[in-house]
């Protein structure tokens, strides 16, 4: 299964390949020394240290230490993509694939939910221009892949008769699973997020057997 926007990526250069290599060198160390000091502890020397730059070849690649942690978590985020597509692969019905999105979500949420928060605090102002914000870019690309995948499989629903808007409904357990994770934060849940999951996969069930016997009761009036 392919999402509707899946494109295949140009063929870079030997130098282009050079600095992405580095780059990944730099987003490695920086990702380790952000697990064991914290985002407000570690510094840019520490992570040139880890990578084994020197502390101005960094600025050459980033412009500071947060442009390389929103890097570092755009790129989990789409690796995190990149799995969720493998994962769903591997399912057999539409039900279980919805099933294993939702688990593959939450799961990552609950360990890198802060992390987002963090790289995208600086994208909340009303008056900036984010066309050419590469990071914005790819965040808002990731994101509308996720749906795209989601609301792939609940096609996949719809064309087994379940009377529903795809994409509607996408987006809908999309929020659904950010107020779980919220809700988690704030330690609101009555039980673990991954809970939750079967009763939001009977919905999508449930509206196609409500929807049937709503039209078999009025075929009998």
């Amino acid at each position: 299964m392919t999402t509707k926007n899946s494109k295949s990526k140009p063929k870079l250069s030997r130098r282009e390949r050079e600095r992405q290599a580095r780059r990944n060198e730099i987003l490695d160390a920086a990702q380790a020394i952000f697990e064991k000091e914290g985002y407000n502890n570690a510094t840019m020397a520490q992570i040139a240290e880890k990578a084994e730059f020197s502390v101005g070849s960094l600025y050459y690649f980033f412009p500071n230490k947060d442009g390389i942690f929103a890097e570092m978590v755009i790129r989990n985020l789409e690796n995190s993509l990149d799995k969720a597509t493998r994962v769903i692969k591997r399912q057999k019905s539409w039900q279980d694939r919805l099933e294993a999105l939702m688990q593959h979500y939450l799961r990552w949420g609950m360990v890198n939910m802060y992390d987002i928060i963090l790289a995208v605090k600086d994208f909340a102002s009303p008056d900036q221009d984010l066309t050419d914000n590469a990071i914005f870019q790819r965040f808002i690309h990731t994101n509308r892949e996720v749906l795209n995948l989601l609301s792939n499989i609940l096609q996949e629903a719809c064309n087994e008769g379940c009377p529903i808007d795809p994409h509607v409904k996408a987006v809908v357990i999309i929020g659904a699973l950010n107020n779980i994770l919220d809700c988690h934060t704030m330690g609101l849940l009555e039980k673990e997020p991954e809970e939750y999951i079967p009763d939001m996969c009977k919905l999508v069930c449930c509206e196609q057997r409500d929807t049937r016997l709503e039209e078999k009761k009025q075929q009998g009036d």
